[in-house]
C-alpha cells in the first residue's frame, strides 16, 4: 500500500501520501530578515482563493481543488496539469510535486526490501513441523526437528538486509518529505502549506519494525540452538 500511495483515485489510495502542498490566506507579518517584504505581500495575492491541493506519492501525484472533492490522479505531471487551470494552481505545485517525485523521491530500495520479505518468509515455511514418533517405550511423541542451519543463516541474511533497506528508504522518505515541505513553504512566504503524509510514514515505520522483529527472533533461535549444542556436547 505504501508504494502504491496516489497511483490511483480509487478507495484510499490517495490519502497514502509522502507529501501534500494546498494554497492557504495567510495574514502578512514583516519579518526584519526580509530585505524585499514586498514579496510575501506579492505571493499572497496570487493564491487569494485559491484552495488547490496536491499529493505525492512514489508512482504519482493526486490533486483536488476544494475540499472534500474527488481526486484527480495521474502519474504523469504534464496530464494532470492539462485538467487544471492557471488561477487554481498559481505557484505551480503540480510542478513542484512533479519535482520532488522525479528529483528526490527513490523507491529502489523499499521495493527490494519488499521483494526479500517474502523470501524470508519461504525460507521460514521450510521449517520442519511437529510430528509423532514412537519412542522405545511404544508411545506416541510429538517431535520437532530443529531447521537446518544454513536455511537459518539464509534466512537471517535475508531479513536483515531487507531491514537495512527499509531502514535507509524510510529514513530517507521522511527527512526528504519534512524538508521539501519546509522548503516549501517558506519558499512561497507561507502562501502554501506543506505536511508529512502520517499514513505513509507509519506504514514505512511499521514495517521496518515487523523486520527488525523477524531479525532478532531469527537471531536468538540461532543463539539458542549453539548454546543447546554446547551443552550436549560438554555433558557428554
Amino acid at each position: 500500500m505504501l508504494i502504491a500511495g496516489c497511483a490511483s483515485a480509487s478507495l484510499a489510495v490517495p490519502n497514502i501520501y509522502l507529501t501534500t502542498l494546498l494554497y492557504q490566506n495567510v495574514t502578512l507579518v514583516q519579518d526584519p530578515s526580509q530585505l524585499n517584504p514586498n514579496l510575501s505581500e506579492t505571493f499572497a495575492k496570487l493564491v487569494n482563493g485559491t484552495s488547490l491541493e496536491v499529493r505525492t506519492g512514489y508512482f504519482g501525484i493526486c490533486t483536488r481543488v476544494h475540499t472534500g472533492d474527488i481526486w484527480v490522479c495521474n502519474k504523469n505531471a504534464a496530464g494532470l496539469a492539462r485538467q487544471f487551470t492557471a488561477s487554481q494552481d498559481p505557484l505551480n505545485l503540480i510542478w513542484t510535486s512533479a519535482k520532488f517525485k522525479d528529483g528526490i523521491v527513490f523507491s529502489g530500495l523499499i521495493i527490494a526490501a519488499i521483494i526479500l520479505a517474502p523470501i524470508t518468509l519461504f525460507f521460514l515455511l521450510t521449517f520442519p513441523r511437529w510430528h509423532e514418533e514412537i519412542d522405545e517405550a511404544g508411545s506416541e511423541r510429538d517431535v520437532k526437528l530443529f531447521p537446518s542451519r544454513a536455511v537459518l543463516r539464509t534466512a537471517l541474511a535475508t531479513s536483515t538486509l531487507a531491514m537495512l533497506l527499509m531502514f535507509v528508504s524510510i529514513l530517507w522518505q521522511h527527512t526528504a518529505s519534512v524538508a521539501s515541505t519546509t522548503t516549501a513553504q517558506a519558499m512561497a512566504y507561507g502562501s502554501v502549506k506543506g505536511k508529512v503524509g502520517t499514513t505513509a510514514m507509519a506504514l514505512g515505520w511499521a514495517g521496518l519494525a515487523l523486520l527488525v522483529i523477524v531479525v532478532i527472533g531469527l537471531a536468538l533461535y540461532i543463539w539458542a540452538i549453539k548454546t543447546l549444542d554446547e551443552f550436549l556436547v560438554n555433558r557428554d
